[in-house]
């Protein structure tokens, strides 16, 4: 993407800390969002990636480039930070400095699938022997308790947020749903493992973007049901296409962990309790006076409704989980 003279510019001089000579830079935009991502390209060859980062943000950032480094000596899985990024800028704002990788997005297809469940299983599996987790543990305690005072208030319909507020307290009173249901364990989770955050290479995939991993120690069939809908439901339309590409996500998890640990369990009320989750993360932002657009709202009553309306399928996947056990 091109990028203005004074964008140019103020990315250039940000890029001094690098200490390498810059040939060029370019704009990454995702979707209709302002830049914030630039490749670098090294007069030497090669590229970096430049993140700029939100004032705000730069601790939670700092912690997350620190983890990331962490995990890199352990797994190929997780590219290596730049050492000594990020750093702060005149402005405040932060600049997280990484490797580019020429890459690409993962596809709907068993190879890619399978890929993506080892390198989640990997890192669950190693984010579980980290120094910090008990102290995850304490965050993901008090940031349920949160959304748990959100939610009661939105159950009695005493906090009215969002385009549709009746569908949102119909919800919220629903005893299936549970955002951390009792008898099953707990491990760290990335947190947000998404498409945009995960690259395919020749190497394999590997894992970006560790910011919530500090309060997301909940069920590993949280994360598992989360990547099942963002990469399969959602870019697949056909039930045994569904099937086969879940099947391959669970068999590339449970290549690197135990059986249990794979286990989906309630597929449909499982991904209809992360969507009153993330919409109760939603109202508490409003009820805290930030912004939050329609769209925002639309998409997650969406993928509470796309949960219930693919049961059929759901249940198949569980089906065949249980059977290739």
């Amino acid at each position: 993407m091109a990028i203005d003279a004074a964008t140019r510019a103020f990315v250039l001089n940000s890029a001094e800390m690098v200490g390498e000579d810059i040939d060029d830079v370019f704009g990454l935009r995702c979707g209709n969002a302002e830049a914030n991502m630039f490749r670098l390209d090294l007069h030497r060859g090669g590229a970096l990636l430049l993140k700029i980062i939100p004032s705000h943000r730069y601790g939670s950032a700092a912690y997350s480039e620190g983890l990331a480094a962490w995990l890199a000596d352990r797994s190929a899985f997780v590219p290596r930070p730049i050492a000594g990024f990020p750093r702060r800028l005149p402005d405040g704002r932060g600049a997280v400095l990484a490797p580019y990788f020429e890459g690409r997005r993962a596809e709907a297809r068993e190879g890619d699938l399978e890929a993506i469940g080892r390198a989640l299983g990997r890192i669950h599996r190693l984010l579980g022997e980290h120094p910090d987790r008990s102290s995850w543990a304490r965050r993901t305690a008090q940031r349920l308790a949160d959304l748990d005072e959100t939610r009661a208030a939105l159950a009695r319909r005493e906090l009215m947020v969002g385009p549709d507020p009746d569908r949102l307290a119909f919800l919220a009173a629903d005893s299936e749903l549970d955002f951390a249901p009792p008898g099953f364990a707990v491990r760290p989770l990335h947190g947000d493992f998404n498409p945009g955050n995960v690259l395919m290479t020749d190497a394999g995939a590997v894992v970006l973007d560790f910011e919530d991993v500090p309060h997301s120690v909940l069920p590993a069939r949280f994360e598992l049901a989360l990547a099942i809908e963002r990469f399969v439901l959602i870019p697949e339309d056909k039930d045994a296409r569904m099937i086969a590409l879940a099947s391959a996500l669970l068999r590339g998890y449970s290549d690197e962990t135990t059986a249990s640990d794979a286990a989906c369990g309630d597929l449909v009320n499982v991904l209809r309790a992360l969507s009153l989750r993330s919409l109760c993360v939603l109202a508490f932002g409003a009820a805290s006076g930030f912004a939050v657009s329609d769209g925002e709202w639309r998409k997650f009553f969406q993928l509470e409704n796309m949960a219930r309306t693919r049961t059929t399928v759901l249940r198949a996947i569980e089906e065949s989980e249980a059977t290739s056990s």
